[in-house]
Order: structure tokens, then sequence, then C-alpha cells
């Protein structure tokens, strides 16, 4: 029974820049999740993460916008190995089939909500396409991505 978090220290500096021409709005993003055990109580750790994004998105009208994104993500290996009783019986107990990199393009809407006067909250909605894939070991590709959002600026 591996844990749900990582069991380790983790720092994760991030760097976001936005703006914003007209009606077109743009930025990009590039984060870092570094480790800081080689391994923690229970005798492994997960792998480093590196992300880039960029995106671009139209406000179409006051309350609704189309967006595209480009995003890299890099997961590196799970070191070490589970320290207590165990048996490796399926291609996912294996260390070596986790992590690798995709890039993914994404493809979505923003609605803001008419409600809330100034600070309207937003629903947002992305549908993610895989356009690269390398992944460690045997593992199953990733087909497309879903995400769904809720949102208020305060």
């Amino acid at each position: 029974m591996m844990q749900s978090g990582s069991g380790t220290w983790d720092i994760e500096p991030a760097l976001t820049v936005t703006g914003q021409s007209g009606m077109i709005g743009y930025g990009a993003q590039a984060s870092y999740r570094w480790r800081t055990k080689d391994a923690n109580e229970s005798g492994f750790a997960f792998g480093d993460k590196a992300q880039a994004s960029g995106w671009v998105s139209y406000l179409v009208d006051s309350g609704f916008s189309l967006t595209s994104r480009l995003t890299w993500e890099h997961e590196g290996q799970i070191l070490g190995q589970y320290n207590g009783p165990h048996n490796s019986r399926t291609p996912s107990d294996i260390q070596a089939n986790y992590g690798g990199d995709t890039v993914l393009a994404g493809f979505g809407a923003n609605i803001a909500l008419p409600v809330g006067g100034r600070h309207r909250p937003q629903v947002g909605m992305e549908i993610g396409v895989p356009l690269y894939q390398d992944l460690n070991g045997i593992q199953l590709p990733e087909d497309w991505r879903v995400s769904l959002s809720l949102s208020q600026t305060f």
C-alpha cells in the first residue's frame, strides 16, 4: 500500500507571466517540483516534475472566451522501493513504469455566470489531447483529458 502523498518535503517554485492586447489574452507558466529527499520513511521517493505551459485566449464577448494551450510535462521515475512487505504483481507496481514526457494541446471555453456583479463566478471547460508521449516502461498512453472548473475572483 503506497501512500497518497509524497512523504517528502517538496519545493515547487513557479513563474507565471500574463498579458492582454485588446480581445486577446496570453500567458506562460513554468514550474518545477523538487523532492528534497532521496527516500521517504517508506523507502522510496517520487521523481521530480517539471512543467511549462503557454496559452492564448480570445474574448468573444464580456462573459465568454475561447482558449488554447500547449503544455510540456516531465516526471522522473520513482527512486527506491517500498520497504514494507509487498509483491510486484502488476506493471503499475514496478518503479520503472512511472514518469516520462508528454506534450498536450488543450482547447476550451470560459463562461462568466450572470450573478455576483463585478466579480462574477466563472465556469471553465477544457479538452486536452496528447500530441507526444514518451512514457517510462510499460504504461498506458493517455488518449485525452477533460477539465471542468469553477472559479471566483475577489
